[in-house]
């Protein structure tokens, strides 16, 4: 057999090759995983009884051969069941040959689907092997088989004339079988791994996912649709109710939509989308994505119950409520209750940075109450004092949470006002203290008077003996401090609850009519001025002399806070908010500092060098016995006093 023979055989064994590995990739597209070893292991045996037809004839000298090149693809293509079925097929087909080589063909054989094993261990994927790696493996796989020949040939003849003869044909045929194998098998393995990544995809895939032609016809579903009758029924209806399924179908266009199918008393829900697909057979199809999302769609409609749920009741509590991300640095949620007592509105609040430090008078208290609900998640009964938009000063104490908001840690805080308490505390506390006071002086106060009197009635006689006359300057002066220590024990008496007053119906602006003018020569005497408006009020039943000492009391303090020049309001009003009768004092002094203020009405408390610390234990006193209150606002351009006299509601100021 000449070269060309050869050559010619060589093309056919290899097209014979290539066309049962392309039958046997269709069958095996067709057929379960699990016969895939054993189709490889028959298509590879038919390949090695078709190409053993022309023998190796030693002694002749000739040499046609493909058998190490099938059986090296079925160890590696199959695995070690198809490289054991296939040399099995071409060892029984070599034995029923005969000849003197059948031992050897047969070592050949298992030899090289052993190698093609290897190979798979080796390098699994096709990939891997470039083309220059599949040229070496050729003559690798050649120089295995004139290695077999040679031992073969000294076995039966003797000589090694058969490697002279082998050495060509092998060498060069061996390497382009391997590469146009190889590179074939590279082919189907590419189609093949894209035929099993659809497979795995449509029944892995949590999507029912389906295939239509151009006449609407499934050509290609997924286990989860085929399974869902009702699914498939749904999208094979007729589409001209549906628009979306419509668009798809007849315009392929692309669409989403929901579908809702009745199924057992219930409803399930799919989301749908479409979208056009060009088909093999050059028609354009449609794709059709479908997931069940009843238990999503369930689920995001309780959850919507719930925030709708926890809006009403964020938006109706009577308490304020915000929600503030510490991240941010901002309120993302207000309630109104936070609205109406702030005073500002939502547009100046969300999402303004900055406006907590107008909120909160002191800055250092919210930094403390950010620190307090890091380290313990969760904080009470925080006290701070807030200033309103109007410039009010709320006491409050806050109730906050840490809390996860949009993957930000947020602060929810509930505030409760206690600035009325807080005052009613302050006012219990006075009182008590004037209590305690009033009783000392109503106990003590007629002891101490009687030896006072007698003390300066002995320095009044005194003072009138001529041969003491040189003495009658300290006469006086002992005279005046007992009549100041007399004024004293007098205010000491005011402060007793129990201090019987004559209440009489009488109007506050004829009080303040008959004291103007002493009030006045005071007030000139300093170089000061006191400016009265007075507004027509109803009658009240008051003490007319404690309502003087009261209103004296209060003018003489505010002279004194008045700087040269100054001038003292006196102002009576009638407040129908309050149903009360109003009596203000007003300074132009420089304000009172927040720890006096908080100790107004303590006895003995005082700032003047000379001041007794009795006046205004005196007025909260007298205002207490009248069932009046006191109110105070500071500030650096002067303090007013309200004293509010509760009156009746049907009393008006035309009565």
């Amino acid at each position: 057999m000449n070269f060309w023979e050869q050559t010619v055989l060589f093309a056919s064994n290899t097209f014979t090759t290539l066309a049962l590995s392309a039958l046997g990739s269709c069958l095996i597209l067709t057929l379960p995983r699990s016969y895939t070893s054993i189709v490889w292991g028959v298509i590879f045996g038919i390949c090695s009884v078709l190409v053993m037809r022309e023998g190796i004839f030693i002694t002749s000298g000739s040499i046609v051969d493909f058998r190490h090149i099938i059986l090296t693809l079925s160890g590696y293509i199959g695995g070690p069941l198809t490289a054991i079925i296939t040399a099995s097929i071409g060892a029984l087909f070599r034995w029923h040959l005969g000849g003197c080589g059948v031992l050897g063909g047969i070592i050949c054989l298992y030899v090289f689907a052993a190698f093609g094993y290897l190979l798979r261990l080796y390098k699994p994927k096709i990939s891997h092997y470039t083309q220059l790696h599949l040229l070496k493996l050729g003559v690798l796989m050649a120089l295995i088989y004139l290695v077999i020949l040679t031992g073969a040939a000294l076995y039966y003849t003797g000589s090694i004339r058969v490697v002279q003869t082998a050495l060509l044909p092998l060498l060069i045929f061996t390497p382009l079988g391997v590469w146009a194998c190889f590179n074939f098998y590279r082919l189907i393995y590419d189609k093949f791994s894209r035929a099993e990544l659809v497979e795995c995809l449509l029944n892995s895939s949590p999507f029912a996912i389906v295939v239509f032609d151009a006449n609407r016809k499934p050509v290609l579903a997924s286990d989860s649709f085929t399974k869902d009758s009702l699914l498939l029924t749904k999208l094979l209806e007729s589409p001209e109710e549906d628009r979306a399924l419509h668009r798809a179908f007849i315009h392929h266009e692309h669409s989403s939509s929901i579908l809702r199918i009745p199924h057992s008393g219930d409803e399930l829900i799919y989301s749908l989308s479409l979208a056009p697909l060009k088909l093999p057979q050059g028609q354009t199809g449609t794709v059709a994505i479908v997931s069940d999302i009843t238990d999503l769609f369930r689920a995001k409609q309780a959850l919507l119950s719930s925030e709708c749920t926890f809006n009403k009741i964020f938006n109706s509590s009577p308490m304020p409520l915000s929600l503030y991300s510490l991240t941010a640095g901002r309120f993302i949620h207000i309630n109104e209750s936070f609205i109406n007592h702030s005073g500002y509105s939502r547009q100046e609040i969300i999402n303004q940075p900055g406006v907590e430090h107008a909120l909160w008078r002191y800055p250092r208290e919210r930094e403390r109450l950010i620190r307090l609900v890091y380290r313990e998640k969760s904080v009470r009964d925080f006290e701070f004092e807030y200033i309103t938009k109007t410039g009010d000063i709320r006491v409050s104490q806050i109730y906050a949470e840490l809390v996860e908001y949009d993957d930000q840690p947020c602060l929810l805080a509930s505030v409760y006002d206690v600035t009325e308490r807080r005052q009613l505390e302050l006012q219990l506390s006075r009182l008590d203290r004037l209590n305690l006071v009033g009783q000392m002086a109503a106990s003590i106060g007629h002891e101490v008077r009687n030896p006072m009197t007698t003390v300066r009635g002995f320095l009044q006689l005194l003072a009138k003996k001529p041969a003491l006359a040189s003495y009658n300057e300290y006469f006086k002066i002992m005279t005046d401090e007992l009549d100041r220590a007399n004024d004293i024990i007098t205010e000491f008496l005011s402060l007793a609850n129990n201090k019987l007053i004559h209440l009489k119906s009488t109007c506050i602006n004829d009080i303040i009519n008959t004291m103007l003018p002493l009030m006045k020569a005071d007030a000139a005497a300093g170089n000061k001025d006191i400016i009265a408006d007075l507004s027509n009020i109803p009658d009240l039943a008051l003490d007319e002399k404690e309502i003087r000492q009261l209103l004296l009391n209060l003018v003489r303090n505010a002279l004194e806070a008045s700087p040269a020049g100054g001038v003292v309001y006196i102002r009576s009003f009638y407040d129908a908010t309050n149903v009360s009768v109003v009596l203000s004092v007003t300074d132009e002094g420089s304000g009172i500092a927040p720890e006096v203020l908080k100790q107004l009405g303590t006895p003995f408390l005082t700032t003047k060098e000379t001041g007794t610390g009795l006046g205004l234990p005196v007025c909260y006193s007298i205002a207490d016995r009248h069932q009046a209150g006191i109110d105070v606002t500071t500030g650096a351009r002067g303090t007013t006093f309200f004293v509010r006299f509760k009156i009746s509601p049907a009393i008006s100021p035309a009565s």
